[in-house]
């Protein structure tokens, strides 16, 4: 059965998912400026009052002045010579705590209630008889989820009054005018009235008339004209929000089509590309794309090629395997029934003897495969080894076999410190294997040569070991490497192993083997080890 390739995780997201709600998470970065706002309030409050103080200083300093004292006629003089330089409500109250002078009524009809406390009428009945921003639908809309959690822990709304403070008490009873009386600056807040959803704040300092304290000045402002202005910005934010969450969706929907939905393909279509049993089924097709995606899918077809390629490879080495193990077992099974089924000791030895070649030919096949999986897997630790002496080492070696031939070697100076990065024994298992190839197929009589270049390759300095003989030749050059390939008539012995190490053993390190017939006019065969190499 296919393993599925899901991992049960309970807190598993798509990428779509994740790109959707981190999108969503930054826009609602602009909901949390709102937080601000409270700030924001603070300091339009502080302003207010500052700006209330400041009215407050220049008319006890104007009333201050006045030689006769303070007076109704004078209190109410200055106020109209202020009108239309304010927006505060201003009011002048005699030490007896009677009211001398009102902004709000000079210049009104006397059916104005001179103790009520409304806004100036510049200010506010057209704005309270209009609708304000938290009427609208988009404010509603914004505020709903606050308006339900208020509901649902049962928060209790705060009662607005309709009347002022004034004209329920007297203002002596006002506790800024009682300490504006008393020589201090006085200072309070209270629900504004008429309906207003805001507060009045009254800020009251002492007029003076020489050391004493003959009335004060009352300044109070509605902050209604700022909780406008923050309901307007309230609305300008969650219409920010809106935008932004509309650009989080397409955003999503984008990266979700561009990136999300391409890496679902991918995996589909890496899952239809392996059986039931891991076998590579069909490559995969990669995308032309020139993103990171593309990159993606062109490694894995890469991969999927490799793994493929290596698959064939290990089926058909143990293809190889089985069939060189096959004869040698047949004969080992033949010939022990034969010495089983023989009286003559003489006979039985002489199969014996067969079934012993036999069973020592199996082992070096077994040994052959162990080396060749061992190089293959780099299992070796790493190494280097200096060039010259380990080939005139195994040269040295192939001369004293008896073979015959003359070997000729044109080595370097061994003065040259060339190393190449593996151990002495497998540099020396090259040479060894190579010349040993050539004296099993050249003449006795013929000359085998060996040469060793250092240059520089594609991707460095690389030494270059040549050895040529004046055998028959390679019949296919293609399959010289191959795994228990030759082309003896008699292997006499030979696995037709000892190319396919070298070829391994030289990639194992980046390097390569060639074998080509000779081109310079003389019969025979070449091969060409390539190494990377350093000089120390």
């Amino acid at each position: 059965m296919r393993r599925s390739t899901a991992v049960g995780h309970p807190l598993r997201f798509r990428i779509a998912t994740r790109i959707l709600l981190l999108n969503v998470l930054i826009a609602f970065l602009p909901v949390g400026s709102m937080l601000l706002l409270d700030t924001h309030e603070q300091q339009l409050l502080d302003a207010l009052e500052r700006s209330l103080v400041g009215q407050g200083r220049l008319i006890a300093a104007a009333l201050s002045t006045a030689p006769d004292g303070l007076t109704a006629e004078r209190a109410q003089a200055l106020l109209r010579a202020m009108a239309g330089r304010h927006e505060a409500r201003l009011r002048i109250v005699a030490s007896d705590g009677s009211l001398l002078a009102d902004s709000a009524t000079l210049g009104l009809p006397e059916t104005v209630d001179p103790q009520a406390d409304r806004a100036p009428s510049r200010v506010a009945q057209g704005d309270l008889q209009q609708p304000g921003p938290r009427d609208s639908l988009i404010y509603r809309a914004a505020s709903f989820p606050a308006r339900t959690a208020r509901q649902i822990a049962g928060v209790p709304e705060v009662a607005l009054p309709a009347t002022d403070f004034y004209t329920r008490a007297s203002y002596t009873e006002g506790s800024e005018i009682q300490a504006a009386l008393a020589g201090r600056y006085g200072a309070a807040t209270r629900v504004s009235a008429g309906g207003q959803i805001s507060v009045t704040l009254y800020s009251a300092l002492p007029i003076r008339h020489g050391d004493a304290v003959v009335g004060a000045a009352l300044v109070s402002q509605s902050t209604f004209r700022i909780l406008q202005n923050l309901y307007r910005i309230r609305i300008d934010v969650f219409r920010v929000f809106l935008w932004c969450l509309a650009a989080a969706i397409l955003l999503s929907i984008f990266l979700s089509l561009t990136i999300a939905r391409p890496l679902a393909l991918l995996q589909r279509h890496a899952a239809e590309a392996v059986d039931e049993v891991g076998r590579i089924r069909a490559p995969l097709i990669p995308q032309q794309r020139r993103d990171e995606i593309g990159g993606l899918s062109r490694s894995l077809a890469t991969l999927t090629a490799q793994v493929e390629g290596y698959t064939r490879r290990l089926e058909g080495f143990a293809a190889d395997l089985s069939h060189e193990l096959k004869n040698p077992l047949a004969s080992i099974a033949a010939h022990c029934e034969m010495a089983f089924g023989r009286q003559d000791a003489d006979e039985r030895e002489r199969f014996l003897q067969r079934v012993r070649a036999d069973v020592q030919r199996v082992q070096a096949i077994i040994e052959g495969m162990r080396e060749l999986t061992r190089i293959d897997a780099h299992t070796e630790p790493p190494a280097r080894c200096r060039v010259v002496p380990t080939i005139q080492a195994a040269c040295e070696a192939a001369q004293s076999r008896g073979t015959g031939h003359a070997v000729v070697v044109d080595l370097p100076t061994p003065s040259e410190r060339w190393e190449v990065p593996l151990p002495e024994h497998r540099l020396y298992q090259i040479v060894d294997n190579v010349v040993g190839n050539a004296q099993s197929f050249a003449p006795a009589t013929t000359t085998i040569t060996i040469t060793a270049r250092f240059g520089s390759g594609a991707s460095g300095p690389q030494t270059t070991i040549s050895v040529l003989d004046e055998g028959p030749g390679f019949e296919e050059v293609k399959r010289v490497f191959d795994r228990f390939y030759t082309s003896r008539v008699e292997r006499n012995g030979h696995l037709g192993l000892g190319l396919s190490i070298v070829q391994s053993i030289a990639e194992s390190v980046g390097g390569r083997a060639i074998a080509a017939n000779r081109s310079d006019g003389v019969p025979g065969g070449c091969v060409t080890v390539s190494l990377p190499t350093t000089r120390r």
